[in-house]
């Protein structure tokens, strides 16, 4: 439950600077809600299929 009221107090400080319209919150890592932002945009990445070996 402490975790709770200081992640509140975070957000608060953070809104508080940057008012923002909305936000998004992940269930996942950071890294995944970049990876699905950048799926969401179009991005296309080349995972190396035609690597020559």
């Amino acid at each position: 439950m402490d975790y709770v009221v200081a992640g509140c107090a975070i957000l608060d400080a953070i809104l508080t600077q940057w008012p923002f319209t909305r936000i998004r919150v992940a269930d996942r890592g950071i890294r995944e809600g970049v990876l699905r932002g950048l799926m969401n945009e179009g991005v296309a990445f080349d995972i190396g299929h035609n690597r020559e070996r």
